[in-house]
């Protein structure tokens, strides 16, 4: 039996609204839903849909917002979970990383889906370099900054990435900064090229916003990585929350949007690490590799989020007095809050309902729960 704890744990994710979208496509047309099989979707992701009913409204929401945008009754498909070939540029850095941008292809519209916390890339040394010199051979940054000795910096600095390591024993960040901070010098080494990294690049997009605005394209859409023809480069942006009601939708061409995007974006150069498993036992040791990731972002708290989005949005009311916008800005930050306290009692009463056992493990359940990911969502421009 699923347990109170687990199934809160298992709350809709990103990639969950993916199936929920395409299935959705169909059933507000009035369609029949195809089976699992022919909409690309996982069996398990295709019931899950069909049981969670807010996850089912979600979806239904977001396809009817796009429905003008993509065409009535065309064929779509989950492309979020699959692999796809990459091209020759690609694999001459020796990256092998073939996950699409695509996320949902209805008709011939390409769709990357961003939900909630998300990020345009998380890639090691390989897939970092390919993403670089992508950006580099951008018809806009091309013959303009390929000769500046930043860029031939960073690039030697890539060479200093880890591409797999393994602890002695702990995490690496107990190398880092715990009991055993700076006891491996391989993990020494490569924290400090990390740190090197996020300066150069960061001081490389501060004197070259269309190298930023290529490096941000990239990541977003994948076109070098996969050819512009390919299903798995994206084409569309499609945002949104997670209950369905607030939508946007832009074409990788828009270049405002991808601007916005760029602006938001933050560099973030660090190891990533999974514990080692030898005859499906821990071992307490630790892999690790160098990445790269680039998200929108993080606000320091729901205020500033708020008052960013609407500036963003053209919403910002210059006459209004700074106690009108304090204001303003707490009633839909406290809303906010309001929302998600209210969709956690929603999941504990749908869960409860399902069988007597579980009224009875809520009733003795200790007092654990936390609320997390509230200081670390990332917020989509719209």
């Amino acid at each position: 039996m699923k347990s109170f704890k687990g199934y809160l744990k298992e709350a809709a994710g990103g990639a969950d609204y993916e199936p929920a979208i395409v299935m959705g496509y169909y059933s507000i047309q009035g369609l029949e839903v195809p089976s699992a099989e022919q909409l690309g979707i996982n069996p398990k992701d295709y019931n899950m849909v069909l049981k969670d009913k807010s996850l089912k409204t979600a979806g239904e929401n977001i396809a009817k917002s796009i429905l003008s945008k993509v065409g009535k009754k065309q064929q779509a498909q989950q492309l979020g979970r699959g692999t796809y070939p990459l091209t020759p540029f690609w694999k001459s850095f020796g990256a092998t990383n073939t996950t699409p941008k695509t996320d949902l292809m209805i008709g011939n519209s390409r769709i990357s889906l961003k939900i909630g916390p998300a990020q345009l890339m998380s890639g090691g040394r390989a897939e970092s370099v390919a993403t670089f010199n992508a950006a580099l051979r951008s018809p806009t940054v091309k013959n303009t900054i390929t000769k500046d000795p930043l860029v031939k910096s960073i690039l030697s600095d890539f060479d200093k990435f880890v591409e797999r390591g393994l602890t002695k024993g702990g995490t690496v960040d107990d190398y880092i900064k715990g009991s055993k901070a700076g006891k491996d010098k391989i993990i020494k080494e490569g924290n400090i090229a990390h740190k090197q990294m996020i300066e150069k690049l960061n001081q490389l997009f501060d004197k070259s916003n269309d190298f930023k605005l290529s490096f941000a394209r990239e990541a977003m859409t994948g076109t070098e990585k996969f050819g512009i023809k390919a299903p798995a480069t994206a084409h569309y942006f499609l945002v949104g929350d997670k209950s369905g009601s607030k939508v946007s939708y832009h074409a990788m061409t828009e270049n405002s949007y991808v601007q916005k995007v760029a602006d938001l974006m933050k560099v973030s150069v660090r190891f990533k690490s999974s514990q080692q498993e030898l005859k499906k036992q821990k071992t307490g040791k630790y892999n690790y590799w160098s990445v790269v990731g680039l998200v929108v972002n993080k606000m320091e708290d729901t205020a500033k989020q708020v008052k960013e989005e609407i500036i963003l949005n053209g919403q910002w009311n210059f006459s209004l007095t700074e106690e009108q916008i304090n204001e303003n800005i707490f009633k839909i930050a406290y809303q906010r809050i309001k929302d998600f306290i209210f969709n956690l009692i929603k999941s504990v009463k749908d869960w409860i309902v399902q069988k007597v056992e579980n009224l009875i493990e809520f009733i003795s359940a200790e007092p654990v729960i936390q609320v997390t990911g509230l200081d670390e969502d990332v917020v989509w421009p719209n």
